[in-house]
């Protein structure tokens, strides 16, 4: 809708002028402050739209926070009811039991557990990734850094 009148008001203007002998006729400014009014009236409206959406994230953000705490409770409960379970299960002293449409059983499974301060180069894993912040200043400095180069871009700020 805002582009098919952005159009509109384009060809007004375009009307205006005969491009054949070059003249202009009387109506151009009234077309040019119409385009000129449509632009801004439809930045505006995409403007507004952009907002709504910005504030619909946050809400979604709000949500999703809600339901990332809800799920841990969740979770802490079913800890506890497993705590329960095995407690109840290890009381019956039997290895494996039957529980309505539930089998209960042991399996054996090992696990490594290390210190806080344990340190070991030789178990460390190191993840590599580009340092761009010492590229840029480099890059800056003058530096010739194959594989690398500044881009400049034009960011759009909406305030």
């Amino acid at each position: 809708m805002i582009y098919e009148e952005v159009l509109n008001a384009e060809k007004r203007l375009d009307d205006c002028i005969d491009w054949e002998t070059g003249e202009v006729s009387e109506d151009y400014d009234g077309a040019y402050q119409d385009l000129q009014s449509v632009l801004s009236c439809g930045i505006e409206t995409l403007c507004k739209i952009r907002a709504n959406k910005q504030a619909r994230i946050e809400s979604l953000k709000e949500e999703i926070n809600r339901l990332t705490e809800r799920k841990k409770q969740e979770e802490k409960r079913i800890e506890s009811l497993e705590k329960s379970i095995k407690s109840l299960f290890d009381k019956t002293g039997k290895e494996k039991l039957d529980a309505g449409t539930f089998s209960l059983s042991y399996r054996k499974s090992t696990q490594v557990k290390v210190d806080d301060d344990f340190y070991n180069k030789d178990y460390m894993r190191v993840k590599e990734e580009v340092d761009k912040a010492k590229i840029k200043a480099d890059l800056l400095a003058g530096a010739q850094i194959a594989g690398a180069c500044l881009v400049e871009n034009k960011n759009l700020q909406v305030r």
